[in-house]
C-alpha cells in the first residue's frame, strides 16, 4: 500500500516513524522542551510508567498530515544528546478516525489480531490513530483485502 491512501474499510491510512524510549520525568520534560524550542510537533504520545517509576514512551514526531526526514533526523539528534536508548520503527496511521462513531477501533483491531500481534494501539492529534504491530506487510495486506476479514473472536485456535 502507499502511502496515504484509503483502505478498504474508507479510512486514510498511513506509514509513520515510532519512537519508543524509557525516560525519568525529568528527562521526558527535557526532551519535551527541546521538540518545543526546536517547533517539532508531536504528532502521537503514549506513556505508561513502568514498577521502577520510569516513563514507557511512544512517540510519533510530525503532523498528522506529514512526517519529514529533518523532523525524525532532529529528534533522534534530541535523543542521542540526552543518552535515551530508543527504538524506532513504523507503524500504521489511520487518519480522521470518525469520533462519536462506536465500532471503528473495533473494525480496526478485528482484522488485524489474528493476522499479526498488535503491540500498541493510541490515539493521536485531530482524529488519528496509531497501531504498532509486529508484522506492517501483513497487516497492510490485511487491510487493503477488497472484502476485508474480520478475525473471529469466537476462535479458540489462537490463544
Amino acid at each position: 500500500m502507499k502511502s496515504h491512501e484509503k483502505c478498504s474499510s474508507g479510512l486514510d491510512i498511513d506509514i509513520r516513524e515510532q519512537f519508543t524510549f524509557f525516560a525519568s520525568d525529568k528527562t521526558l520534560a527535557r526532551l519535551l522542551e527541546k521538540l518545543a524550542d526546536r517547533s517539532i510537533n508531536i504528532a502521537a504520545i503514549m506513556l505508561s510508567k513502568d514498577k521502577s517509576g520510569k516513563n514507557f514512551v511512544r512517540l510519533v514526531p510530525g503532523d498528522t498530515d506529514s512526517q519529514t526526514k529533518e523532523t525524525l533526523h532532529s529528534l533522534r539528534e534530541i535523543l542521542e544528546g540526552l543518552h535515551i536508548h530508543f527504538k524506532q520503527e513504523a507503524v500504521i496511521a489511520f487518519a480522521n478516525i470518525p469520533a462519536g462513531v462506536p465500532g471503528t477501533i473495533n473494525e480496526i483491531f478485528g482484522i488485524l489480531w489474528c493476522r499479526t500481534e498488535v503491540k500498541a494501539l493510541y490515539n493521536g492529534e485531530n482524529d488519528s490513530l496509531y497501531i504498532s504491530v509486529s508484522n506492517i506487510r501483513k497487516a497492510l495486506e490485511a487491510l487493503s483485502e477488497k472484502h476485508i476479514r474480520r478475525c473471529s473472536s469466537e476462535c479458540t485456535c489462537c490463544e
